[in-house]
């Protein structure tokens, strides 16, 4: 009743949402399944006759209509192919009318117990993932850190969401990758802000070493050079102290997190995550007062 399920996509991409247990119920129809497998277990004990006994024509005939129409389309509907193909032979196999002879009690149970497999094998190959109800806030949010830090980092947001993603399902050490993939662009939109310059390689190519180097040495350069009118210093004063604690927290992620995480050192727990997420988050939304990819 707290928890969500992730339905996996029939092309194998990540879900698009999370659906309740009760949408998965109705996505099997699986009050209908259930009868199925019970008529199914009904019939097979009713089958077990001895060797070479014939069905009569009111068996056949039943056991055709019981079978018929509303489960066949539902079949073909769920895309269950193996069951559909298995459950009309079943319905050859008791048209008398067209094979001109009945059938024996033992092909169709034999039929009826090849159609159970089918089905029991076609709700096996369905994987479902368990969010717990404190997680479930994580999975596919496209806002995850506010819709001021998306509009300034607008090519986070597949990283940001797929932070959430990973938190929500436990995945602890990619949460990590991909914050420190999130940092690392605001990294390079700060860099742009500053218009620093880095020998052989270009902003997007260049390691943290060198661009928080760079962000360091653009920011002295600044101090040397202030306005000189009032609010215009203190305006650069304020950026300027900004950039340097940037630079100095850009530091501590790769220090800490970007290098571990990069050079496969040792994985994160769910509570470590979840404080790179708070931190990572937290430097973005106050970098979103600053900074914009969108007026570098």
């Amino acid at each position: 009743m707290n928890r969500l399920a992730i339905f996996s996509s029939y092309w194998k991409q990540f879900p698009s949402r999370p659906i309740t247990l009760l949408e998965i119920m109705r996505e099997f129809i699986a009050y209908n399944i259930y009868q199925w497998d019970s008529l199914i277990e009904k019939l097979m004990e009713e089958t077990k006759k001895p060797l070479g006994t014939l069905l009569t024509k009111r068996e056949a005939k039943r056991i055709q209509i019981l079978f018929s129409g509303i489960i066949e389309n539902q079949c073909e509907q769920l895309g269950w192919t193996d069951a559909e193909i298995r459950l009309r032979n079943l319905l050859l196999s008791l048209n008398f009318k067209l094979l001109r002879k009945l059938p024996t009690a033992e092909s169709v149970n034999n039929d009826l117990h090849e159609l159970q497999m089918a089905i029991y094998n076609e709700l096996s190959a369905r994987k479902f993932v368990m969010i717990e109800k404190e997680k479930a806030n994580f999975f596919e949010q496209k806002n995850l850190f506010g819709k001021q830090a998306g509009k300034a980092f607008p090519s986070a947001k597949d990283e940001i969401q797929s932070a959430g993603n990973c938190l929500a399902v436990d995945l602890n050490t990619a949460a990590v990758f991909h914050l420190m993939r999130v940092a690392e662009l605001g990294m390079r939109a700060l860099a742009r802000n500053l218009k620093i310059k880095v020998k052989r390689n270009t902003i997007d190519s260049a390691n943290w070493t060198e661009i928080i180097k760079n962000i360091g040495d653009a920011t002295a350069e600044r101090w040397k050079k202030l306005p000189k009118s009032k609010q215009g210093r203190r305006k650069a004063v304020e950026f300027l102290k900004f950039c340097e604690v940037a630079a100095d927290e850009l530091n501590v992620f790769k220090e800490i997190w970007r290098n571990n995480t990069m050079h496969a050192g040792l994985p994160y727990n769910e509570h470590e995550a979840h404080g790179v997420f708070i931190r990572v988050r937290d430097f973005m939304q106050r970098l979103s007062t600053k900074v914009s990819e969108t007026n570098n």
